[in-house]
């Protein structure tokens, strides 16, 4: 774990550092599946600040990846939860003529136009499957977005709760690890541990 003398970092690198010595500790398997959510959750934090959209896709495939990894594992599967989470906000394919119409002659900005039931809405686009796992003073928690629920093996989601009341977050003791923050990491050295965990036999 790399340190700083610089006392505005030093909190920052003991942040890490406390929640890699726990995983260290761990058995194999649990030990490699937080790995799993910890690079993903990096991986996130680096796609939601990148503009160019083939590239933040990217990382989202590769963070996607190891969502999937950890899901439709086994021996991983009965550590785990999931839960759907509905999001407030709809997404509208297309605009019914009247709504086109009157939206146009207020001159209000796209992204600010009305619609009414005659539009057509994607209600479950902005919905989210969360995967959650407790451990010892900690969880961690991962998002997919609902086109990809299908892939996760032999689903059965029971739970469902409010997007804005969800977080795609890690936590240990008083420490969280957000996608806020997490970019801290080298993304290239990131790319590599992600494809070495991918590769490994869990």
């Amino acid at each position: 774990m790399a340190r700083s003398t610089n006392r505005e970092y030093s909190q920052i690198f003991r942040r890490y550092e406390a929640i890699l010595e726990v995983f260290a500790n761990m058995e194999r398997e649990e030990r490699l599946m937080n790995y799993k959510f910890l690079i993903a959750l990096i991986l996130t934090s680096h796609a939601k600040k990148i503009q160019n959209v083939a590239e933040r896709k990217k990382l989202f495939d590769l963070k996607n990846q190891l969502y999937f990894s950890i899901a439709n594992n086994k021996p991983n599967r009965r550590k785990l939860a999931f839960k759907y989470l509905v999001s407030k906000n709809f997404r509208v394919i297309e605009f019914c003529q009247n709504c086109t119409k009157k939206n146009t002659e207020e001159g209000l900005e796209r992204h600010k136009w009305k619609f009414c039931r005659d539009c057509q809405v994607d209600r479950k686009f902005y919905n989210v499957l969360q995967m959650s796992h407790h451990f010892e003073n900690g969880t961690m928690s991962l998002y997919i977005s609902n086109d990809l629920v299908p892939q996760v093996d032999n689903l059965k989601v029971a739970q469902k709760g409010k997007l804005e009341n969800g977080k795609e977050e890690g936590r240990y003791d008083k420490f969280h690890y957000n996608v806020k923050n997490l970019d801290i990491f080298n993304l290239e050295s990131v790319k590599k541990i992600q494809a070495r965990l991918l590769q490994i036999s869990p």
